[in-house]
């Protein structure tokens, strides 16, 4: 229902500051995203292109674990175990809040016929709504674990087992194997500037491309005032990004990553801008 959790990954911006006058800050990027399984093909999902999104096959090697793991490693002063034994406490039973009620609502067909979350999220054939309480007692007691023995027990031992068991089971492809390989990305982020003001962010497959494309084209307007005008403008800009958002991919498996720091540039957002007008659509393309 929410893109994250230990079963997922994401992307990390740390900021230290400097310790003078006299220093810059020192800035780093994690990649922690999900990555594909080691049997994984292009042609895994020709036959049923829902299968990337439901079942076994869609499960990825989980990195959210890791990529924490890696941020207390490196500037973490609060123990592991303080930081992650609220996580398993609120996991034992909270109210279900507005956002909650929503999605389980979005996913209703799922959580009223699914085995494995019809007991968490419909356990009397009804789904909960706000203020029912629920109980994630087994997720609970994972978190708890990994508060207790660290990071490692979830990708080696009877989580793992469990976790690659159910993928199986259900159509997927991971391995103990996979969990075991599995590596972060540690670097120096994405850097770039808006009317004088520093920006870092993250390298593709993040969308930080995107995020310093589109500052780079509303740079050459003044959005001062919010106006019909400068919203258009805005919602423009935000076209032209998602459309080079199909260029992205993950620089570990593709060779041309020149032209994704490419689009990042002022060069890059001004031809976009001579592209933009505000009385329609130069092109007609872009939508």
């Amino acid at each position: 229902m929410y893109s994250s959790g230990i079963g997922g990954g994401g992307f990390m911006i740390v900021r230290i500051p400097p310790g003078n006058n006299e220093s810059e800050s020192e800035v780093w990027s994690l990649n922690f995203r999900e990555t594909a399984p080691a049997l994984s093909n292009k042609t895994m999902f020709s036959d049923d292109p829902t299968k990337s999104q439901w079942g076994g096959l869609a499960v990825a090697i989980p990195g959210e674990l890791r990529g924490l793991q890696e941020a207390h490693k490196r500037w973490g002063t609060i123990p592991w175990k303080t930081l992650v034994e609220p996580s398993a406490k609120l996991a034992a039973g909270w109210k279900v809040q507005k956002e909650l009620a929503r999605r389980i609502r979005i996913f209703g067909p799922l959580m009223l016929n699914h085995p494995d979350w019809k007991p968490l999220f419909a356990p009397n054939g009804v789904l909960l709504q706000e203020g029912d309480w629920i109980s994630r007692t087994n997720y609970s007691r994972t978190l708890s674990i990994i508060a207790e023995r660290g990071p490692d027990t979830f990708y080696e031992g009877p989580i793992a087992d469990a976790m690659v068991e159910k993928v199986r089971q259900t159509g997927g492809i991971l391995s103990h194997e996979d969990l075991k390989n599995y590596r972060i990305r540690v670097e120096k982020p994405l850097v770039g500037t808006y009317r004088g003001r520093k920006i870092y962010t993250t390298h593709s497959p993040g969308s930080g491309t995107l995020i310093l494309q589109m500052l780079n084209v509303l740079e050459n307007y003044d959005m001062s005032a919010r106006t019909p005008v400068t919203v258009h403008r805005l919602v423009e800009a935000m076209k032209f990004a998602f459309a080079s958002r199909s260029k992205l991919c993950d620089p570990a498996m593709c060779a041309n990553t020149e032209c994704i720091l490419q689009m990042a540039t002022k060069e890059y957002a001004r031809e976009i801008f001579h592209n933009i007008t505000d009385v329609g659509l130069s092109i007609p393309s872009m939508g």
